[in-house]
């Protein structure tokens, strides 16, 4: 079994920032099973209209042109988006910025990636890079248009 890297800290961080967003788009949250694939589903009237994956960057949005998420995770929140008929969203908390974008139909360019100072030589794997221009700002307009 390979290690977790994921604290409490960083899981009522994410919490934080999946707050944010549902109140942004008026919707419910629901906190996903752990390893289910997906974090959070954002809920209208009883059904789901959006899930989430949502990661915390200590950075700020420019300080890199792309953000990276493993192509696994990115099949897999498609595919959880798609048997639910909903939009499958990567949200990004920068220390400047909440960005977020609907990856149902985008794309990122695909290389390997993933840390190298853990000394796990598993944490590289093919990943999709997104450029951080693409993503739209919470609470900076359009914010209705995730789900």
């Amino acid at each position: 079994m390979r290690p977790r890297y994921e604290t409490e800290l960083d899981r009522n961080l994410e919490s934080d920032v999946a707050k944010s967003c549902a109140s942004a788009w008026s919707a419910d949250l629901v906190r996903m099973p752990e390893l289910s694939g997906v974090d959070w589903a954002f809920v209208r009237d009883g059904s789901a209209v959006a899930i989430a994956e949502i990661k915390r960057r200590a950075g700020l949005m420019h300080d890199y042109p792309t953000l990276m998420l493993s192509a696994t995770k990115a099949s897999v929140i498609r595919a959880i988006a798609k048997s639910l008929a909903v939009r499958p969203l990567l949200v990004i908390a920068w220390r400047d910025h909440t960005g977020w974008i609907d990856i149902s139909e985008l794309r990122g360019e695909v290389r390997f990636g993933g840390r190298r100072d853990r000394g796990d030589e598993l944490d590289s794997e093919p990943c999709e890079f997104f450029p951080v221009d693409l993503f739209r700002r919470l609470n900076g307009g359009n914010q209705a248009d995730a789900c």
